[in-house]
Protein backbone atom coordinates (compact mmCIF):
# COMPACT_ATOMS: atom_id res chain seq x y z
CA UNK A 1 0.00 0.00 0.00
CA UNK A 2 1.36 3.42 -0.79
CA UNK A 3 2.87 5.63 2.24
CA UNK A 4 1.64 9.20 1.64
CA UNK A 5 4.14 11.76 3.48
CA UNK A 6 2.53 14.79 4.82
CA UNK A 7 3.93 17.99 5.58
CA UNK A 8 2.86 20.71 7.80
CA UNK A 9 2.33 23.57 5.12
CA UNK A 10 -0.24 21.68 3.82
CA UNK A 11 -2.39 20.96 7.39
CA UNK A 12 -1.76 24.63 8.67
CA UNK A 13 0.67 26.89 6.60
CA UNK A 14 1.76 29.77 9.09
CA UNK A 15 0.24 28.56 12.00
CA UNK A 16 2.29 27.52 15.15
CA UNK A 17 0.56 24.09 14.93
CA UNK A 18 -2.40 22.21 14.34
CA UNK A 19 -5.67 20.95 16.15
CA UNK A 20 -8.95 19.05 14.91
CA UNK A 21 -11.37 17.24 16.38
CA UNK A 22 -11.83 13.95 14.33
CA UNK A 23 -14.67 11.66 14.52
CA UNK A 24 -15.69 8.59 12.52
CA UNK A 25 -18.36 8.80 9.72
CA UNK A 26 -18.69 4.97 9.34
CA UNK A 27 -18.33 1.67 10.42
CA UNK A 28 -15.68 1.82 7.30
CA UNK A 29 -14.19 5.01 7.95
CA UNK A 30 -10.37 4.95 7.78
CA UNK A 31 -7.81 7.62 6.75
CA UNK A 32 -4.73 6.77 4.39
CA UNK A 33 -1.74 5.43 5.33
CA UNK A 34 0.68 8.42 5.67
CA UNK A 35 3.89 9.50 7.15
CA UNK A 36 4.30 13.06 8.70
CA UNK A 37 7.82 14.74 6.98
CA UNK A 38 8.07 17.46 9.26
CA UNK A 39 5.88 17.11 12.21
CA UNK A 40 4.56 14.99 15.19
CA UNK A 41 1.48 14.61 16.20
CA UNK A 42 -0.15 13.95 19.29
CA UNK A 43 -3.64 12.13 19.37
CA UNK A 44 -6.26 11.55 22.02
CA UNK A 45 -9.14 9.55 22.16
CA UNK A 46 -12.32 11.01 23.20
CA UNK A 47 -14.63 9.14 22.87
CA UNK A 48 -15.63 5.34 21.13
CA UNK A 49 -12.99 2.51 20.20
CA UNK A 50 -11.08 2.69 17.18
CA UNK A 51 -8.09 1.22 15.47
CA UNK A 52 -5.14 2.29 14.95
CA UNK A 53 -2.44 0.55 12.41
CA UNK A 54 1.10 1.58 12.75
CA UNK A 55 4.67 0.87 11.78
CA UNK A 56 2.52 -3.26 10.97
CA UNK A 57 1.13 -3.19 14.17
CA UNK A 58 -2.61 -2.64 14.97
CA UNK A 59 -3.29 -0.66 18.28
CA UNK A 60 -6.96 -1.23 19.68
CA UNK A 61 -7.76 2.28 21.48
CA UNK A 62 -10.18 3.54 24.09
CA UNK A 63 -11.43 6.42 25.16
CA UNK A 64 -8.39 7.89 27.29
CA UNK A 65 -5.71 6.13 25.01
CA UNK A 66 -3.06 9.10 24.51
CA UNK A 67 -0.19 8.43 21.61
CA UNK A 68 2.75 10.30 20.15
CA UNK A 69 3.18 9.76 16.61
CA UNK A 70 6.75 10.88 15.36
CA UNK A 71 7.88 11.68 11.67
CA UNK A 72 9.07 8.54 10.69
CA UNK A 73 5.62 6.47 11.88
CA UNK A 74 3.48 4.69 8.99
CA UNK A 75 0.08 4.92 10.15
CA UNK A 76 -3.72 5.31 9.30
CA UNK A 77 -6.67 4.87 11.46
CA UNK A 78 -9.98 2.53 11.20
CA UNK A 79 -12.96 2.25 12.89
CA UNK A 80 -13.65 -0.66 14.49
CA UNK A 81 -16.17 -2.06 12.21
CA UNK A 82 -18.71 -2.74 14.52
CA UNK A 83 -22.21 -0.71 14.25
CA UNK A 84 -21.10 1.98 17.22
CA UNK A 85 -17.95 2.31 15.32
CA UNK A 86 -19.05 6.29 14.47
CA UNK A 87 -18.78 7.16 18.44
CA UNK A 88 -15.04 6.88 17.80
CA UNK A 89 -13.36 10.25 17.87
CA UNK A 90 -9.92 11.90 18.77
CA UNK A 91 -8.30 15.10 19.52
CA UNK A 92 -5.06 15.39 17.31
CA UNK A 93 -2.60 18.18 17.44
CA UNK A 94 0.50 18.61 14.93
CA UNK A 95 3.85 20.44 16.16
CA UNK A 96 6.27 21.20 13.20
CA UNK A 97 9.56 19.50 14.35
CA UNK A 98 11.63 22.71 14.89
CA UNK A 99 8.94 23.26 17.50
CA UNK A 100 8.75 20.21 18.74
CA UNK A 101 12.93 21.02 19.19
CA UNK A 102 12.40 24.04 20.74
CA UNK A 103 9.84 22.72 23.11
CA UNK A 104 11.55 19.74 24.19
CA UNK A 105 14.72 21.99 24.90
CA UNK A 106 12.38 24.23 27.20
CA UNK A 107 11.32 21.28 29.28
CA UNK A 108 14.76 19.51 29.04
CA UNK A 109 13.41 16.54 27.55
CA UNK A 110 15.48 13.79 25.98
CA UNK A 111 14.18 14.14 22.82
CA UNK A 112 16.21 10.56 21.40
CA UNK A 113 13.91 8.72 23.99
CA UNK A 114 11.20 9.48 22.25
CA UNK A 115 12.33 7.90 18.71
CA UNK A 116 13.65 4.68 19.55
CA UNK A 117 11.35 2.69 20.70
CA UNK A 118 9.63 0.55 17.23
CA UNK A 119 6.45 1.79 18.30
CA UNK A 120 5.38 5.04 19.41
CA UNK A 121 5.27 6.52 23.22
CA UNK A 122 1.48 5.09 24.37
CA UNK A 123 -0.24 5.85 27.28
CA UNK A 124 -4.03 5.16 28.84
CA UNK A 125 -4.93 7.85 31.01
CA UNK A 126 -6.01 7.39 34.76
CA UNK A 127 -9.58 8.08 35.77
CA UNK A 128 -7.68 10.93 37.70
CA UNK A 129 -5.58 12.02 34.91
CA UNK A 130 -7.91 11.58 32.01
CA UNK A 131 -9.90 15.20 32.60
CA UNK A 132 -7.05 17.52 33.14
CA UNK A 133 -5.18 16.44 29.65
CA UNK A 134 -8.67 15.95 27.90
CA UNK A 135 -9.49 19.78 29.17
CA UNK A 136 -5.95 21.17 27.65
CA UNK A 137 -6.60 19.36 24.20
CA UNK A 138 -9.91 20.87 24.19
CA UNK A 139 -8.34 24.04 24.72
CA UNK A 140 -5.94 24.17 22.34
CA UNK A 141 -7.91 23.10 19.86
CA UNK A 142 -10.28 26.04 21.12
CA UNK A 143 -7.48 28.24 20.89
CA UNK A 144 -6.06 26.97 17.60
CA UNK A 145 -9.64 27.90 16.14
CA UNK A 146 -8.87 31.76 16.58
CA UNK A 147 -5.49 31.20 15.54
CA UNK A 148 -3.46 30.78 19.05
CA UNK A 149 -0.26 30.63 19.49
CA UNK A 150 2.83 28.64 20.97
CA UNK A 151 1.33 29.62 24.37
CA UNK A 152 -2.05 28.73 24.27
CA UNK A 153 -0.46 25.47 23.35
CA UNK A 154 1.71 25.09 26.27
CA UNK A 155 -0.78 23.50 28.29
CA UNK A 156 -1.67 20.33 25.83
CA UNK A 157 1.82 19.54 25.43
CA UNK A 158 3.07 19.64 29.21
CA UNK A 159 -0.14 17.46 29.90
CA UNK A 160 1.01 15.33 27.30
CA UNK A 161 4.69 14.90 28.13
CA UNK A 162 3.27 14.47 32.00
CA UNK A 163 1.80 11.43 31.02
CA UNK A 164 3.57 10.01 27.81
CA UNK A 165 6.57 7.27 28.77
CA UNK A 166 10.00 7.84 26.85
CA UNK A 167 12.91 5.70 26.73
CA UNK A 168 15.36 7.78 29.43
CA UNK A 169 16.11 6.93 32.86
CA UNK A 170 14.51 10.13 33.88
CA UNK A 171 11.42 8.88 32.10
CA UNK A 172 11.28 5.78 33.76
CA UNK A 173 11.94 7.63 37.27
CA UNK A 174 9.24 9.95 36.33
CA UNK A 175 6.78 7.26 35.63
CA UNK A 176 6.99 5.96 39.28
CA UNK A 177 5.35 9.21 40.31
CA UNK A 178 2.34 8.67 41.71
CA UNK A 179 -0.27 10.12 40.31
CA UNK A 180 -1.35 13.39 42.59
CA UNK A 181 2.01 14.26 42.30
CA UNK A 182 2.47 14.81 38.52
CA UNK A 183 -0.81 16.38 38.51
CA UNK A 184 0.34 18.86 41.11
CA UNK A 185 3.42 19.30 38.77
CA UNK A 186 1.15 20.08 35.52
CA UNK A 187 -0.87 22.01 37.92
CA UNK A 188 2.31 24.20 38.55
CA UNK A 189 1.95 25.02 35.10
CA UNK A 190 -0.74 27.39 35.37
CA UNK A 191 0.28 31.08 35.81
CA UNK A 192 -2.05 31.33 38.99
CA UNK A 193 -0.48 28.74 40.75
CA UNK A 194 2.65 29.83 39.44
CA UNK A 195 2.32 33.09 41.20
CA UNK A 196 0.99 31.23 44.39
CA UNK A 197 4.68 29.70 44.15
CA UNK A 198 6.23 27.29 46.94
CA UNK A 199 2.58 27.47 49.18
CA UNK A 200 0.47 26.62 46.16
CA UNK A 201 2.68 23.61 45.14
CA UNK A 202 2.36 22.22 48.52
CA UNK A 203 -1.42 22.89 48.68
CA UNK A 204 -2.08 20.98 45.16
CA UNK A 205 0.20 18.27 46.48
CA UNK A 206 -1.44 17.99 50.09
CA UNK A 207 1.54 16.01 51.77
CA UNK A 208 3.62 17.09 54.24
CA UNK A 209 6.63 19.78 52.76
CA UNK A 210 9.76 16.45 53.88
CA UNK A 211 7.66 14.67 51.61
CA UNK A 212 7.28 16.59 49.00
CA UNK A 213 10.90 17.65 48.38
CA UNK A 214 11.74 14.05 48.75
CA UNK A 215 9.54 13.65 45.68
CA UNK A 216 10.84 16.17 44.14
CA UNK A 217 14.11 15.57 44.48
CA UNK A 218 13.83 12.23 43.21
CA UNK A 219 12.19 12.71 40.32
CA UNK A 220 13.29 16.38 39.26
CA UNK A 221 16.70 16.47 40.55
CA UNK A 222 16.31 19.81 43.22
CA UNK A 223 14.41 20.99 45.92
CA UNK A 224 10.77 22.57 45.86
CA UNK A 225 11.50 25.99 45.33
CA UNK A 226 14.44 25.20 42.71
CA UNK A 227 11.80 23.54 40.90
CA UNK A 228 9.13 25.90 41.10
CA UNK A 229 11.59 29.16 39.96
CA UNK A 230 12.71 26.87 36.87
CA UNK A 231 8.95 26.25 36.27
CA UNK A 232 8.71 30.52 36.29
CA UNK A 233 11.63 30.79 33.90
CA UNK A 234 10.42 28.31 31.88
CA UNK A 235 6.97 30.23 31.31
CA UNK A 236 8.81 33.77 31.50
CA UNK A 237 10.79 32.39 28.49
CA UNK A 238 8.00 31.54 25.84
CA UNK A 239 6.07 34.68 27.02
CA UNK A 240 9.21 36.59 26.19
CA UNK A 241 9.53 35.09 22.79
CA UNK A 242 5.98 34.95 21.82
CA UNK A 243 4.72 38.19 23.30
CA UNK A 244 5.43 41.86 23.20
CA UNK A 245 4.64 42.71 26.92
CA UNK A 246 7.08 44.70 28.98
CA UNK A 247 9.54 42.40 31.08
CA UNK A 248 8.21 43.50 33.87
CA UNK A 249 4.59 42.51 33.51
CA UNK A 250 5.57 38.91 32.46
CA UNK A 251 7.76 38.91 35.88
CA UNK A 252 4.90 39.65 37.68
CA UNK A 253 2.44 37.04 35.32
CA UNK A 254 5.30 34.07 36.05
CA UNK A 255 5.29 34.88 40.26
CA UNK A 256 8.21 37.09 40.82
CA UNK A 257 8.05 40.04 43.32
CA UNK A 258 11.05 41.72 42.28
CA UNK A 259 12.05 43.05 38.72
CA UNK A 260 15.83 42.76 39.62
CA UNK A 261 15.64 39.09 41.32
CA UNK A 262 13.64 38.12 37.82
CA UNK A 263 16.60 39.29 35.82
CA UNK A 264 19.17 38.22 37.99
CA UNK A 265 17.86 34.61 37.87
CA UNK A 266 17.01 34.96 34.19
CA UNK A 267 20.74 35.93 33.18
CA UNK A 268 21.66 32.68 35.58
CA UNK A 269 19.30 30.58 33.64
CA UNK A 270 19.92 31.66 30.23
CA UNK A 271 22.83 33.13 29.96
CA UNK A 272 21.41 36.34 28.78
CA UNK A 273 19.06 39.37 30.16
CA UNK A 274 15.49 39.17 29.29
CA UNK A 275 15.70 42.29 27.14
CA UNK A 276 18.75 40.71 25.16
CA UNK A 277 16.58 37.06 24.90
CA UNK A 278 14.26 38.86 23.38
CA UNK A 279 16.19 40.51 21.29
CA UNK A 280 17.82 37.34 20.21
CA UNK A 281 14.45 35.69 19.63
CA UNK A 282 13.75 38.33 17.09
CA UNK A 283 16.56 37.18 15.01
CA UNK A 284 15.54 33.17 15.52
CA UNK A 285 13.85 31.58 12.83
CA UNK A 286 12.32 29.09 14.96
CA UNK A 287 10.42 32.34 16.84
CA UNK A 288 11.73 30.37 20.09
CA UNK A 289 15.41 29.91 21.05
CA UNK A 290 16.86 27.83 24.10
CA UNK A 291 20.44 28.46 24.68
CA UNK A 292 22.22 25.41 25.37
CA UNK A 293 24.94 26.54 27.48
CA UNK A 294 22.76 27.05 30.69
CA UNK A 295 19.52 25.68 29.99
CA UNK A 296 20.35 22.44 32.17
CA UNK A 297 21.49 25.21 35.36
CA UNK A 298 19.25 24.77 38.35
CA UNK A 299 18.09 28.05 39.76
CA UNK A 300 19.07 29.44 42.90
CA UNK A 301 16.40 29.45 45.50
CA UNK A 302 14.18 32.87 46.13
CA UNK A 303 15.60 35.35 48.66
Amino acid sequence: MAVHPIRFVSVAAGRDYHAALVRASSPRWSTPIHTHADFLEFFLVTAGTGNHLINDTTQTLGAGSLVLVRPADRHHFRASGRADSTDFAFINIAIPAPRWRALADLCALPTASYDDPELPPTAVLTESRRPTVETAFRRALEAYQRRGTTVELLPAWSAAIQALPAGSDEARTRSLAPDWFLDACEAMADESNLRGGLPRFAELSAVSRAHLARLVRRVHGCTPVQYVTRLRLSSARVLLASTNEPVGAISRRCGFASLSYFSRQFSRYTGMSPREYRAAKARDDLGLIWPDAAASAVPAPER
